[in-house]
Parts: structure tokens; sequence; C-alpha cells
């Protein structure tokens, strides 16, 4: 929204941009309501956008974009700073419009949101893909990788034996994620009751795959400034 003047009415906000398109006045008129009642706006067009909530102004924005018809569509960080109510708004607006055909490109830091609304991702790290595919395709490609665990216990556990492993307690059970299979190990601990293996979320996958790399990263570092001292 920072390019948008937010002391017009969000009508004379869309008249503004729209003139861009070279639209006829009848053309652009009949596209402006269009968008605002996509958006849900079209009751509130006459207030200043700059009266808008953070969620308004969002799709306010979304209905600039697609003033032309676009076939592909550009979101970056479109649900921030909004509301749950919001945030459901927006990702109806998502499935309609890939509905309809359109390929919708998202940028955004929320992965449990990308992983919602998105049929293909692509993770980065400063830039460098770490990896693309569908979620579920990301995620089976770690399966006997990466493990993760809800144990019913009520206090913390402590370290896991050997290999990598975080650990969280959360008060009522204690999460843990790791690079190898704990079923038998905790079970033993805690009882096989106890111990529910679960699946990790996008974010967890995410945050393995960049220690990985960053890890490799080390790693090569290191050996090469070995090699270099011989």
């Amino acid at each position: 929204m920072a390019s948008e003047d937010l002391t017009l009415f969000s009508l004379e906000n869309l008249e503004f941009f729209g003139r861009f398109y070279r639209l006829t006045r009848s053309e652009l008129r009949s596209r402006i309501e269009d968008r605002l009642r996509f958006v849900d706006l079209w009751d509130e067009r006459k207030k200043k956008a700059g009266a808008y909530s953070q969620g308004m102004k969002q799709r306010l924005g979304i209905a600039k974009a697609l003033l032309h018809d676009p076939q592909i569509l550009f979101l970056d960080e479109a649900t921030s700073g909004i509301d749950v109510q919001g945030v459901n708004l927006i990702r109806g607006y998502v499935y309609e419009l890939r509905a309809q055909g359109k390929t919708i490109l998202v940028a955004s830091h929320q992965l449990d949101e990308i992983e919602l609304i998105c049929n293909r991702i692509a993770l980065l790290d400063n830039g460098r893909l770490l990896v693309v595919g569908r979620p579920s395709e990301i995620k089976d490609s770690l399966r006997g990788v990466l493990h993760k665990y809800r144990v019913h216990v009520s206090s913390p556990l402590g370290d896991v034996d050997g290999g990598r492993s975080n650990v969280w307690f959360l008060g009522d059970c204690n999460i843990v994620i790791a690079d190898r299979d704990l079923t038998e190990s905790l079970g033993r601990r805690f009882g096989d009751d106890a111990v529910e293996q679960v699946e990790p979320t996008l974010e967890e996958v995410f945050l393995w795959l960049l220690n990985d790399r960053r890890e490799d990263k080390e790693s090569r570092s290191s050996s090469q400034a070995s090699r270099g001292g011989e």
C-alpha cells in the first residue's frame, strides 16, 4: 500500500491507478465495482483509504492489482499484520482466483499460511533455493530423516540420547524433533502410551533444511581451511 494515496477515497484510488491500463471510462467503472465487490469493499468505497484497517488496505491493494485482469498475480506478505478474520478473507480470495485459472505467486515468512494456500512452494535461504515442490512432497522427502514426537509427560525431558535433536517443554508435554527414529528409546523411557509420533510442520522442515545447509557450508569451509594450512 505504500504506493497508494491514502488521502483518496477508495473509489478514487482505484480510478487513479486504473487510468494506467487505458480502459474506457465505462470499462474502468465496471471493473472497479467488480473488484471492490470481490474483496468485500464496495460498501466502503466512499471511505478514505487512510481510514481503512490494515486488512482493508491489503484487500484494496488486491483489488488494485486485479484491475487489468492479470493472469499472474504477485502477493507479497498479503496477510502480514492482519487479524484472523482478515487472513481468512484473503485466503478465500486466493482460492477463488486459483479456481479461475490464475497463477498466484505468494511471498511470505508465514509458512503455515503458505502451506494452506499454495500447491507448490519454494523455500529460499538468502535468495538461494533450498527445495521446491508440493508441501507434501517436501515433507515426504524427509521421511526417515526428520522425526517429530509429542511426549506426554509433565516435566522436561532434558537431552535425548545421541544424534541431533531439539526438545521443547510445553508444560503438559514435550516436543522432540530428531534426526533418527526415537520411538523405541522414548517408549522404553516413558512408556509407549506417552509417545506420539506426529508430522513436522512446514516451518520445522524449513528450519531443518536451513540448518543442514549451514552445517554443510561450515563443514566445507573448515575442510578448505584445513587443506590450506597443510
